[in-house]
């Protein structure tokens, strides 16, 4: 790692004029366009996996969020600053996956910006060469072609707290780069509470800014002047948020930040998730190789050199902090790595300038990282949104109007779930309740349809045809109350209903239903409900309760199917 001069506040841009002297640009600009051509393919990938990729649950329920703060039915102020930015959204298309693909063509976007800000902010310290590898290495890890578009808080908190870094290394550093870079980390932090993973980043450049500068009084107060700013923009922010929603507290908020990141923060977390790291490393060797000898040729740099070169290879040390927390980051899943990979793909740039590899051998790292790329794509190609549009279809057919419903991730986000979140986290902090949600949600709010896109719904619903974990499972009286208040409609689309065996004429059998509406009769001959005789295909009206039921003649099985549907079931039951 070469060492670089003492930040000035003169107008000039420091460390780069005297880098570029010790660290010649490679003339042929034959690497440069190896390079932009790994990000290029990368940026291709993400656009057709936008339109192809299945959507994952988190996108669902950001999207869902839109739809209940339309609705008036919005809580919760924490993480949901976005539907006020994507309330378009319901207007764009009846399709949930079309509104999604839009959303993430824009994100597309955001992570163009974010690659962008990486260069700028890794151009502080590397080489143009350098800066642009570090760029690569960002563009080409295997999650970030897989998730680095998805609808999610963490494409936009990437892109502002990499603006606020790049921010922070301006030259010369003036007041309104300082608020504005405050105001970018206010924003991140009410986007998503993980944007305090990167304060590490920040305090450790806001102290390095005034260790370097020759006015250290003008510094402090220039990021006093920031530090204020971000306090004033998160309170207003929040406060007029809040205020837009319904019932919203700010104890209640704050209560529910403390629950996460106690829930979040666990020493345990590598065991938990050490696949997923495996997977990561073994899928983008280049970038995790180029983190490593940044790391190591800057803690060199810190041990061997006095004064600002040491201070600068601590600072960038610190930029490695972000992807450290895949130690204790229970959520450190797939899409995290996004999020926490920018700053330390800046540490990975200053590697290529002290490596000394010759042009051959960089050539064939970049098409090796090409290569990385097409096979992530390749593998996170599928037919999933294929399948997700049809069951959506057949959803939207079957009840057009909203009416709520049972789902594991807010899938048809357009119409209000009654259901919790069924992720790991989700399900262990149902266990851990040990209430029988679903069964009372079902009598209180008579949801009239059960997406069953889950192992736990699915292992509920199908029994002894899934070996679900005891642990994730639902609890005795929610598995009972599903299985006995609704029946298979089409594919994963189960309707309220009944399936009765055995029906016998000699037998009165007393039924309990929690959902009060009208059925239709599904049988071979008659029956008897209350007294009252039915036919076949008759729309019988029931309360709530429990109702008596007995076979016409014979013994017979008996189904009644929500009679209000537009479709009919996939075949007669």
């Amino acid at each position: 790692m070469t060492s670089t001069a003492t930040a000035t506040e003169r107008g000039t841009r420091p460390d780069i004029t005297a880098d570029d002297a010790k660290r010649p640009e490679r003339g042929d600009g034959d690497l440069r366009i190896w390079a932009f051509a790994v990000i290029a393919l990368s940026l291709a990938a993400q656009l057709i996996l936008v339109f192809t990729k299945h959507i994952d649950g988190d996108e669902f329920l950001y999207l869902s969020r839109v739809y209940t703060y339309g609705r008036g039915e919005l809580s919760a102020p924490l993480q949901n600053l976005h539907v006020h930015f994507f309330g378009w959204l319901p207007w764009l298309s009846d399709s949930e996956i079309d509104q999604i693909i839009a959303a993430r063509l824009l994100m597309l976007v955001i992570e163009a910006a974010t690659l962008a800000l990486i260069y700028v902010s890794a151009r502080r310290f590397a080489s143009r060469d350098a800066t642009l590898f570090g760029v690569v290495c960002y563009a080409a890890f295997n999650y970030v072609v897989a998730h680095g578009a998805s609808f999610r808080t963490d494409p936009p908190a990437t892109m502002l707290l990499m603006s606020a870094v790049a921010l922070l290394l301006a030259s010369p550093l003036r007041w309104p780069h300082t608020v504005a870079g405050g105001a970018a980390v206010a924003i991140a932090g009410l986007v998503t509470i993980k944007a305090v993973f990167y304060l590490p980043v920040i305090v450790a450049l806001a102290a390095w800014r005034i260790m370097e500068a020759p006015d250290r009084r003008a510094m402090v107060l220039r990021l006093a002047i920031g530090g204020a700013a971000s306090v004033a923009v998160f309170a207003l922010v929040f406060e007029m948020h809040a205020a837009s929603l319904a019932g919203a507290h700010v104890g209640n908020a704050a209560a529910a930040a403390g629950g996460s990141f106690n829930k979040v923060m666990t020493a345990e977390t590598i065991f938990l998730t050490w696949p997923y790291l495996l997977i990561a490393v073994s899928g983008s060797p280049l970038t995790f190789a180029a983190i490593g000898a940044g790391a190591w040729g800057c803690a060199r740099e810190a041990r061997a050199s006095p004064g600002a070169p040491r201070r600068q290879a601590l600072v960038l040390l610190a930029f490695a902090f972000p992807v450290a927390t895949l130690l204790f980051y229970h959520n450190s899943y797939p899409y995290y790595y996004a999020f926490i990979l920018p700053p330390a793909c800046v540490l990975a740039a200053t590697a290529f300038d002290w490596i000394g590899w010759n042009d051959g051998r960089l050539k064939r790292v970049l098409a090796l990282a090409g290569a990385f790329v097409a096979l992530q794509f390749a593998v996170t190609l599928s037919p999933g949104q294929r399948h997700q549009r049809e069951l959506l279809a057949s959803v939207h057919e079957t009840f057009p109007a909203p009416v709520p419903y049972i789902g594991p991730n807010s899938m048809v986000s357009a119409y209000p779930q009654v259901a919790f979140f069924m992720s790991t986290w989700g399900l262990e902090s149902y266990r851990a309740a040990g209430r029988p949600v679903l069964r009372d949600a079902i009598a209180r709010a008579s949801p009239l349809f059960v997406i069953v896109k889950n192992p736990a719904l699915a292992t509920a619903l199908l029994p002894g045809r899934f070996d679900f974990p005891d642990a994730y499972r639902l609890l005795a009286e929610d598995e009972k109350a599903l299985r006995e208040n609704y029946i298979q409609h089409r594919g994963d689309l189960w309707v309220a209903g009944k399936a009765l065996k055995d029906l016998a004429a000699d037998e009165a059998r007393t039924v309990r239903f929690l959902i009060p509406g009208n059925y239709r009769v599904e049988s071979p001959s008659p029956i008897a409900i209350d007294g009252m005789a039915h036919a076949p295909g008759d729309v019988a009206t029931l309360s709530a309760g429990s109702h008596v039921l007995k076979s016409g003649q014979g013994l017979q099985n008996v189904t009644l199917r929500w009679a209000d549907l537009e479709t009919t079931p996939d075949r007669p039951r």
